[in-house]
């Protein structure tokens, strides 16, 4: 944390991280405001997932991130990975670029995990 109290410098690995969430949280808002296929019932949780991602990356950026909000990012996208292969396939294509899109998502956040538990062991 910088000595001010507000986020971590930012490299090119979380930028691409805080890239990668807000591609995961349009999709998925996307999907809940926009797309005319989804049912009404099932928007809402398409905007609550969104929604969930976009307050991540908000929080990446405040004082308040701790490194093991990683593993629950990945954790909840792997939760949201197995729900999307077990239901019902209505949106093929968005399901793929989901899924790479989460793919990438999950081993950016165990790496990054991974290291700022290094750095804090230490250092």
């Amino acid at each position: 944390m910088t000595p001010d109290g507000f986020a971590r410098d930012i490299g090119p690995l979380e930028t691409l991280f805080l890239c990668v969430t807000l591609a995961i949280a349009g999709i998925h808002l996307y999907l809940g405001l926009i797309e005319p296929g989804v049912p009404e019932a099932r928007s809402g949780q398409f905007v609550l997932i969104g929604s969930a991602f976009l307050v991540g990356f908000l929080l990446r950026l405040t004082p308040l991130w701790q490194p093991v909000l990683y593993l629950l990012g990945a954790a909840f996208a792997l939760f949201l990975g197995a729900v999307w292969l077990f239901g019902r396939v209505e949106f093929f294509l968005i399901g793929v670029l989901t899924g790479i899109t989460s793919t990438v998502f999950i081993a950016l956040a165990l790496y990054l995990f991974v290291r700022e538990e290094s750095r804090s062991v230490s250092g």
